[in-house]
């Protein structure tokens, strides 16, 4: 039985198949896709928050109030995903649900319903 190649002979041909060059030039490639493809998926997201933003300045909600407000955007986010699963009354009832659970910490209807409207659609 031959002996087992020892850490340097493993760094050695390693080095031997794979130029650093390539490597790092791969490495720049992948990065750029990666990045374009997380501003992507993030995209949506930061045009609902500052979308929010201007309603929360259009309505007059004070400071100390809108992370509240911007906790039932980010939940309600999370029924964009229940809207490709429910229709009709069972997606007007997980909103009215969702809105409910934020009238009773205080919120102003008005605003979920406009909120709700800007996330979900609707």
């Amino acid at each position: 039985m031959p002996p087992s190649m020892g850490l340097k002979e493993r760094i050695e041909r390693f080095a031997a198949k794979h130029p650093t060059v390539r490597h790092r030039r791969k490495a720049r490639c992948d990065k750029d896709v990666a990045t374009k493809k997380y501003l992507e998926g993030v995209a949506p997201h930061v045009e609902t928050i500052e979308r929010a933003r201007n309603i929360f300045d259009n309505m007059g909600v004070p400071a100390a109030q809108q992370g509240v407000y911007y906790a039932f955007v980010q939940k309600a986010q999370k029924l964009r995903k229940a809207a490709l699963r429910h229709s009709g009354e069972s997606l007007r009832k997980e909103i009215e649900n969702l809105k409910a659970e934020f009238v009773q910490k205080g919120c102003d209807p008005a605003i979920l319903d406009v909120l709700s409207k800007l996330v979900v659609g609707g």
